[in-house]
């Protein structure tokens, strides 16, 4: 078996580390040069590349301590959303995110465990907007997304998406035995 990069993954790598050795600000340079895409299928403005090309990506990126949120946004958010998303899911979210127009974010992480197979935070309709309840321990890229927060409950394979509108439309409230509520309007 053959171990070494492949051509795909050392020329990704070395347009990232260039990107990043030239700008402060590099997300947009490198959804420019199709870096951020690069991983998402071509129906959806990618190169069709794979996981390994992303994590070719990934250790540049931590080579030069950069924060732009590719592991929050792409790998996890556009790369869910690619793999089992809804044809309007991936074209309102997945795409604009390969653009850099969209930063997405995965919540995964919960105080009492982080399983995915059983989540213990929800996503809940009601009169007619989404409620989450539960509490979520740590939120990659929070700060940056501008939408969606992503629930997948992989016991019944479905993919919700959350928008969130702006923040001061969050609110958080206690309710006993629950930690928070946090509704979108």
């Amino acid at each position: 078996m053959d171990f070494g990069l492949t051509e795909e993954q050392t020329e990704l790598a070395g347009l990232t580390r260039k990107i990043l050795a030239e700008q402060d600000a590099p997300w947009g340079d490198l959804a420019a040069a199709g870096v951020l895409a690069a991983g998402l299928p071509l129906s959806l403005g990618g190169a069709g590349l794979g996981l390994l090309e992303q994590c070719s990506v990934l250790i540049e990126l931590g080579r030069s301590a950069s924060s732009v949120p590719y592991l929050a946004s792409i790998v996890l958010g556009a790369g869910a959303l690619a793999a089992f998303g809804t044809a309007a899911q991936q074209e309102r979210w997945a795409g604009p995110a390969g653009q850099g127009t969209v930063v997405l974010t995965a919540a995964l992480a919960e105080e009492d465990g982080d399983d995915p197979r059983v989540p213990s935070a929800r996503a809940e309709r009601a009169d007619g907007q989404w409620v989450l309840t539960g509490v979520k321990t740590a939120v990659d890229a929070a700060p940056e997304a501008t939408a969606p927060a992503l629930v997948l409950d992989l016991r019944r394979i479905e993919l919700r998406v959350v928008a969130k509108r702006h923040r001061s439309a969050c609110r958080e409230r206690s309710l006993g035995h629950l930690r928070s509520v946090r509704s979108f309007v």
